[in-house]
């Protein structure tokens, strides 16, 4: 598929598995949430290290289905949430930084899954890497 392409123009390696035997169905904007992977696997994508992987694991909980979307790269540093999620904003925008961009992505991630009674959060280790992880919520929006 496309991501796949994607990620070897990137030298990374991305990777998919499943902890469900079963379909997990979100009803939603196909599209919408289409964008969403697209920003959260280009991003990792961007930040991992050349010759690097990126893991995308689908999992059902006991709250609804989730998505995680893990790279190995430079990671974000504690305390940037609101740079991480916020409206033209950046973590880094020194000029070692790797890759560029409007600061929009992630802020529209949140607002797109809010619309789809979806949640985003992260864990990251500096140096080591970050997850993202998609949550759906069960029920209706």
């Amino acid at each position: 598929n496309s991501y796949q392409s994607y990620a070897a123009d990137k030298d990374v390696r991305l990777t998919f598995t499943t902890s469900t035997d079963h379909a997990c169905i979100v009803q939603g904007d196909s599209k919408q949430l289409d964008r969403v992977m697209a920003n959260l696997l280009s991003n990792a994508f961007k930040f991992s290290n050349p010759g690097g992987q990126v893991e995308v694991e689908l999992s059902d909980t006991e709250g609804g289905p989730q998505i995680s979307v893990t790279d190995h790269g430079v990671g974000i540093p504690e305390g940037a949430e609101d740079q991480v999620f916020g409206l033209f904003t950046q973590v880094d925008s020194s000029d070692t930084r790797p890759a560029s961009g409007t600061g929009l992505g992630m802020h529209i991630c949140r607002q797109i899954l809010a619309q789809h009674n979806a949640t985003i959060s992260y864990k990251s280790t500096l140096g080591e890497g970050t997850t993202f992880i998609v949550k759906f919520k069960t029920g209706t929006t």
